[in-house]
């Protein structure tokens, strides 16, 4: 085997492990954003705002009668269940918890207006802010 046949068997592995260590960077991504998106959320329920920035609606009169604003944090269990995490196990991507009865917060009942925790037309920009930091931060870590 000649020198270059070397040089390149080298250059082979090495960049083929940088493909493999990219092949993994989207999960690393999750781990890197999960906290980060999880803090937002938890920040949402602290402003009463929804993630794109937009109040919550206001608790009605009789609601006000029996705890203060902002929604949803009067006992803080809905608040203190809420999680995201990354799926981890080779997959990429990110668990969001939201207990019950967050469904109806989420989506509005006849008597209640919607107070959405959850992304509900595309990913808000502070979101895609914290994916595109951690991206770029999971490439650099493949690559070097």
């Amino acid at each position: 085997m000649t020198a270059l046949d070397r040089a390149l068997e080298k250059m082979h592995r090495e960049v083929g492990g940088v493909l493999n260590r990219l092949a993994s960077a989207a999960e690393e991504v999750a781990i890197i954003a999960a906290p980060q998106i999880s803090a937002l959320v938890q920040q949402e329920f602290a402003t009463g705002r929804d993630p794109y920035g937009s109040p919550w609606a206001p608790l009605r009169p009789s609601t006000l009668r029996k705890h203060g604003p902002p929604p949803l944090t009067d006992r803080g269990l809905m608040r203190g269940t809420t999680s995201v995490r990354p799926i981890g196990k080779g997959r990429p991507g990110l668990v969001i918890r939201y207990p019950f009865p967050g469904v109806y917060h989420q989506a509005g009942t006849r008597r209640m207006a919607a107070r959405h925790v959850l992304p509900y037309r595309g990913i808000p920009r502070m979101w895609a802010d914290i994916l595109r930091r951690a991206s770029v931060q999971a490439v650099r870590g493949a690559v070097q």
